[in-house]
């Protein structure tokens, strides 16, 4: 995501003096008394043939600072703090990605300030001359190139310029100043191994080369202007404050195939990537707002925000790791035939599979809680203030990580209220219990009241005893499939359980106390029918299920709350301040018809009736309420909310996007910056 704007010469003019002629320099990006240094990394492995990619000019100036004398240091946090520049072993580590290899964790770094022009490579390892890179030459090779370039300056300046200006490089390299028509090029003379050997394809000639027809290489000074991709908007926000957020965002089904180099489709770091600057764009854009507000009202302008940092939890490599027996199988016995559509059952298909097993839940589980520790932990060494300034954890889990979020959340669960009411009522109700291991029957009601039912969680093969540091702020379910395995879980009948007890429970406390009022208000007949609701809550503040209605993957969960067969209500529409027209009319009209049903129920009370069948969602089931939607006043306290469609939207045709285009979409993008800011 690093575009460069220099494919094109510049130029520099200086003046001869004794003929008043201007003297040009050619490729000098950088006509600055001392050059700055760039700096750059690359993939590090044993092809020296990748591209070299420059850091952000701001970690750069960082950078160049850090190196000064007077103040040594061989560490510097880079990219916002989810890099670690390594001075001292030029490598560019990443601080917060876990699951993949070292390698890829780490890429080479270095500093130039004068560079090679070369053709860069195309991903079938053929050279693509018409797409020019600059490549950084070595710290020395810079130096002796600078001095040279002083030289040639200084004779052009007085009209001294020698005939033949050149310097040695490494590696027998020279080199050299050439005069073409009063234009100076400073270019490099490859070696006699490298004229006569294959480095020869990478050289790339000079007009017509100079004399003798010998191929040089271009050089180039400085890097030139360069953009990448959401530098700008996250250094438009409080750069001097830790994040007021992170959020954690756990992948789906697919990964295995999605984050190949060869697979066109964007993997979980780079939809991450993507999503983070959408967040920042959506913070800048409301600071704006507030700040034209301000100062229409007169008001103090309102501070910078700080902003959301989100970092993806990869764990695909432990179920498809190569060197695992059970993959060593499953290649073994696929057919060799229908490569494509066999690679899809194997990289997709095969993730849902293998988490129904209570083997890979576990290790999956135990893979992304110690990711989620882990990271958190180094986190929070990189912004050391982020818990004293108030800053808050979420996470996001996409198709399949939205199940392994809610489990993630139910041994949290299990470990908050366990290490409480179990042990001390010891009811020998045991984790391996709570897990699925055992079918033991539940105690007795009296010390069950409140104690979660064993099907909410995930099947495991034994005792899980790690959780993740934190209780989230809100958790996104997106597009996900839990509402189905909750129901294969059989967890539809825990939660009428709990709801039974928990209705009991209130019963009886109410006969306990006095009498009280015998009215519950005015609207008694117009009442929520929260009692109806199983009190069921997972440890974070907000839960939200967001889903697109055409999304194939995506089941409900708010019906699993609600008795067998009761009356449902409606999903609500995800407003992120941009409802569409007929979304608004849709829901007008929905209140008309409210209003007018309620007028109707209170003109049939008015009549005797012998009838006692009262229906037990005879109230506004619009306005229910749900405990695991999350604390009063902190959201509307539903679970499920579906995305907005277009008027003319075809639901078939949005099946085939509706499931990978969360991180895009526009209304997720907004909602979550301000949920995250609130």
């Amino acid at each position: 995501h690093i575009t460069s704007h220099h494919i094109t010469s510049h130029h520099i003019t200086s003046h001869h003096p004794k003929k008043n002629m201007p003297i040009q320099w050619d490729r000098i990006q950088d006509p600055s008394p001392i050059p700055f240094k760039v700096w750059l990394s690359r993939e590090s492995n044993t092809n020296t043939n990748n591209a070299w990619e420059p850091l952000r000019t701001s970690d750069c100036e960082t950078i160049n600072h850090i190196l000064d004398p007077k103040n040594p240091k061989h560490r510097v946090p880079v990219d916002g703090g989810r890099k670690m520049a390594d001075l001292q072993r030029g490598m560019l580590e990443d601080n917060f990605m876990m699951s993949r290899s070292s390698n890829e964790l780490q890429r080479e770094l270095c500093g130039a300030t004068w560079f090679q022009i070369l053709p860069t490579m195309t991903k079938k390892g053929s050279i693509n001359e018409k797409k020019m890179l600059p490549h950084p030459m070595s710290e020395s090779d810079c130096d002796v190139v600078e001095k040279l370039y002083q030289k040639a300056l200084r004779g052009a300046m007085t009209g001294k310029l020698a005939d033949v200006l050149e310097a040695e490089l490494g590696g027998s390299r020279k080199a050299v100043v050439v005069n073409k028509n009063e234009v100076l090029h400073m270019v490099m003379m490859p070696s006699d191994k490298e004229r006569e050997g294959s480095g020869n394809n990478l050289l790339v000639s000079l007009a017509n080369g100079i004399t003798g027809g010998v191929k040089t290489v271009p050089l180039q000074r400085g890097y030139g202007p360069y953009t990448i991709e959401g530098v700008e908007e996250e250094e438009m926000l409080d750069k001097n404050a830790p994040p007021s957020h992170l959020i954690f965002v756990i992948h789906g089904i697919g990964e295995a195939m999605f984050s190949r180099s060869e697979v066109s489709l964007p993997s979980l770091v780079d939809e991450v990537n993507r999503f983070r600057t959408s967040l920042h764009k959506a913070q800048f854009k409301k600071w704006q707002q507030e700040k034209s507000e301000a100062l229409v009202s007169g008001q103090k302008e309102p501070a910078l925000p700080r902003r959301i940092e989100v970092l993806p939890i990869e764990w695909y490599d432990q179920i498809h790791s190569d060197s695992k027996p059970l993959m060593k199988s499953l290649k073994a016995t696929t057919i060799q035939s229908i490569s494509s559509l066999r690679a899809i059952a194997n990289d997709v298909i095969f993730d849902v599979m293998m988490y129904l097993t209570p083997q890979f839940a576990q290790e999956t589980l135990e893979c992304v809680t110690g990711q989620i520790s882990d990271i958190y932990d180094k986190f929070l060494k990189v912004h050391k203030h982020f818990l004293r300034d108030g800053g808050k954890c979420s996470i996001i889990g996409h198709s399949l990580g939205s199940v392994i979020t809610w489990d993630l959340l139910a041994n949290l669960k299990i470990h908050k209220e366990g290490t409480t009411a179990y042990q001390k009522r010891s009811t020998g109700l045991s984790l391996d219990t709570i897990c699925g291991r055992s079918s033991d029957v539940l105690p007795d009601q009296t010390n069950t009241l409140l104690k979660p039912s064993p099907s909410w969680g995930p099947t495991l093969q034994s005792s899980f005893g790690k959780t993740i540091p934190f209780e989230p702020d809100f958790v996104i379910l997106a597009g996900s499939p839990v509402g189905m395995f909750l129901t294969l879980r059989g967890a539809h009948e825990s939660f009428d359980q709990l709801r039974v007890r928990s209705k009991a429970k209130s019963v009886a406390d109410s006969l306990s106390d006095d009498e009280g009022d015998e009215a519950h208000g005015e609207d008694s007949n117009f009442e929520t029918n929260d009692d109806e609701v199983s009190p069921f809550t997972l440890p974070c503040k907000s839960l939200y299920n967001i889903f697109h209605p055409s999304d194939p993957v995506a089941y409900r969960i708010e019906p699993l709350l609600l008795p067998v067969d009761s009356k449902i209500p409606d999903p609500i529409v995800l407003d992120a301040g941009r409802l569409g027209l007929h979304i608004k009319a849709a829901q007008m009209t929905k209140q008309v018809q409210k209003k007018l049903s309620f007028i109707m129920n209170k003109v049939t009370t008015i009549a005797p009736s012998n009838s006692s069948n009262n229906s037990k969602t005879s109230g506004d089931i619009d306005s229910i309420t749900f405990a695991l939607g999350g604390e009063q006043g902190s959201s509307s306290q539903r679970v499920d909310f579906w995305l907005q469609t277009g008027p003319l939207d075809n639901e078939y045709l949005s099946a085939i996007k509706a499931h990978s285009n969360y991180f895009i979409n526009t209304d997720v993008v907004e909602f979550v910056a301000r949920r995250a800011t609130s």
